[in-house]
């Protein structure tokens, strides 16, 4: 399956043309299955800072009282000494100083490692794929195994398509995805992970597209709807290139 990816970061990888061992797949066709992001925004959090406590005002004692006029002499009054302010009673608060800001935290999700399709009788192992020097899909050589195309969504991503990609048939026989002509709307697909948690989907549209038609752009994505897309080929044999001339696409929305 030869692809080129547009490599605009994993939130948007987008294949410009894809193939399955001999599957090539152009982005050249009406927009199938749109996949389209949804948005959240947070409400922020609101909290107020206890009111800082009154400092307290130290007062005078009051003067004693003067002693009565004698009949001799006459009463001069008593100076007082100045009363001295005591310290408050309000601990001092600590210099606030800005730190640097916290790294970010990377999470890894975990890739699929086993893809089951009970009702194909589909049950193959799962290898990540990237793109080859030429942008093309690298496609495990043994048709047994499947390809999960690594820049896109995994399976616990909480959006975006994740996409697996396997033969129909080799020189040795058939290929995983053999029988994915025959998947029916409703059959339930059950991708593990490496973390050994199984994500179910159900399979909600079937199509068949020529190699320029296919919707590349709308199945290689990490925007909208949690979804499992699977990828084989398709429609006549060329003998002369040794190639299929279409490919078949099962879409799956996933359940759990």
């Amino acid at each position: 399956m030869s692809a080129r990816p547009d490599r605009g970061g994993r939130a948007g990888r987008a294949l410009t043309a894809v193939a399955v061992g001999g599957l090539a797949l152009a982005a050249t066709a009406p927009a199938a299955w749109l996949l389209t992001g949804a948005s959240s925004q947070a409400a922020p959090l609101a909290g107020a800072l206890p009111e800082p406590s009154a400092s307290t005002t130290t007062k005078s004692a009051p003067a004693p009282a003067a002693a009565p006029p004698s009949s001799s002499t006459t009463a001069q009054p008593t100076a007082q000494p100045t009363a001295q302010p005591t310290a408050s009673s309000t601990p001092a608060l600590p210099r606030l100083v800005p730190s640097d800001p916290a790294p970010a935290v990377v999470v890894t999700t975990p890739a699929p490692v086993r893809l089951q399709v009970p009702a194909l009788g589909v049950d193959a192992p799962v290898d990540a794929v990237g793109a080859a020097e030429d942008g093309s899909v690298v496609v495990p050589d043994d048709g047994a195994r499947t390809g999960w195309w690594g820049p896109g969504a995994a399976p616990g991503d909480g959006d975006g398509s994740v996409v697996l990609v396997g033969h129909v048939d080799t020189p040795a026989g058939p290929g995983a995805l053999f029988r994915l002509r025959e998947s029916e709307v409703g059959q339930d697909v059950v991708v593990t992970d490496a973390a050994g948690e199984q994500h179910v989907y159900r399979t909600s549209a079937k199509a068949q597209f020529s190699k320029a038609e296919l919707p590349t752009a709308e199945l290689f994505t990490s925007a909208g709807p949690a979804r499992l897309v699977l990828i084989s080929c398709g429609g006549a044999f060329d003998r002369a290139s040794r190639h299929y001339t279409d490919n078949v696409v099962v879409v799956a929305d996933r359940v759990s």
